[in-house]
């Protein structure tokens, strides 16, 4: 996954022992380092240290409407204030969101316009649930309908913590949420996921969250609880040929959950 890191650089001017009053001048000259700094600007591979580099402007050209269906694990209904932008890989944080915020449809759709080849991710917030990002696991080329995205609330938090024994730590860490796909396109059974993180492991069996199940049910769903801040790269392995089915590396935020698709990689 793209991170665009911005480096900041500054010039630091020793101490002269003697400085040379310029003719006619009441102030001592410092050192120039104007033609220093423009040289760097007029090279590229170097101009990021004095120029932080720019996102890449967001299309105006052909969109695409990316739907789906988002709403609460427990109640199964869209949150009533839910609110969905979409935001660049580049930009992880969504300091420059490329959409308006939309909520959903009389008919529970989230429909979100996006340029054609986006890549990204949407940030999803509701005063009603937990605030989410969910990663696009491919360049958005098309008109798209994707599977529901079960939003979990604070009372589904602590049902997933006191139902499986565990210490759900929150405050400081981030919940992963991730849906297996075979090669027809429909959820996966039989996925074990791997990530390279520090999370535990838990499959949605029935409906339920449940930590000790190794594999995925019919739902396809599973995830890792208390997953440091930061990047975790997730893989899925079937358990019967012992075959990658898929990888995606995510963005994790404490406090938040991250939901990734894993798609087989030799599918088109």
């Amino acid at each position: 996954m793209a991170r665009v890191v911005g480096v900041l650089a500054s010039v630091t001017v020793g101490s002269v022992g003697c400085v040379e009053l310029k003719p006619g001048a009441d102030e001592a000259a410092s050192p120039d380092t104007t033609n220093e700094l423009a040289a760097l600007r007029l090279d590229p591979a170097w101009s990021c240290l004095v120029v932080p580099p720019e996102l890449p402007p967001v299309s105006q050209g052909p969109r695409v409407i990316f739907s789906m269906p988002i709403v609460e694990s427990i109640s199964m209904m869209p949150p009533p204030t839910l609110q969905v932008r979409g935001c660049s890989l580049l930009d992880s944080n969504c300091d420059n969101p490329v959409t308006e915020p939309v909520g959903p449809t009389e008919e529970g759709l989230v429909n979100v316009s996006l340029p054609v080849g986006f890549e990204g991710l949407l940030e999803i917030r509701s005063d009603d649930t937990a605030p989410a990002l969910f990663f696009l696991h491919e360049p958005l080329q098309r008109d798209t309908m994707a599977a529901p995205l079960p939003l979990i609330s604070a009372t589904g938090l602590a049902v997933l913590a006191a139902n499986n024994d565990a210490t759900l730590d929150f405050e400081h860490d981030g919940l992963v949420v991730i849906r297996a796909y075979d090669c027809l396109g429909q959820s996966a059974a039989g996925v074990e996921l791997g990530s390279d993180g520090d999370g535990r492991v838990f499959m949605f069996v029935e409906g339920l969250p449940r930590v000790g199940v190794e594999v995925t049910d019919m739902d396809g769903l599973g995830g890792f609880m208390n997953v440091a801040p930061g990047f975790v790269h997730v893989t899925g392995t079937h358990t019967e040929n012992g075959r990658i089915t898929g990888s995606e590396s995510l963005a994790v935020r404490p406090q938040w959950l991250t939901f990734g698709d894993l798609q087989p990689i030799d599918a088109e």
